[in-house]
C-alpha cells in the first residue's frame, strides 16, 4: 500500500507573524546579559509586572523568531476582568 501522509497545510485566514520562545530564569539578569552580549542577541523589548512577570525579549531586528527571557519566580496571582 503506498498511501503517502496528508500534508497538513496552515489555514491561509490565520498568517504567522512570529515565532516565540519562552525561557524561564531563576538566574533572570546573568541569562539576559549572557544572551545580550556573549551571543549579541540585541534587546527588542522588556517588560515589568506585564500580568505579574518581568522579562526581555531578545531576537534578530525584523526577524520572526525571538526569545524571551521571563524572571522566575516573579509571578503574582493573576485577576481576570470580566
Amino acid at each position: 500500500m503506498g498511501t503517502e501522509p496528508r500534508q497538513a497545510r496552515w489555514p491561509a485566514h490565520l498568517p504567522a507573524g512570529a515565532l516565540r520562545v519562552v525561557r524561564w530564569s531563576a538566574r533572570y539578569e546573568e541569562t539576559v546579559t549572557f544572551y545580550r552580549d556573549i551571543i549579541g542577541l540585541p534587546v527588542l523589548e522588556t517588560f515589568d509586572d506585564s500580568y505579574g512577570l518581568d522579562g526581555t525579549i531578545l531576537g534578530l531586528p525584523g526577524g520572526q523568531v525571538h526569545l524571551e527571557i521571563v524572571r522566575a519566580g516573579c509571578s503574582r496571582p493573576l485577576r481576570m476582568r470580566m
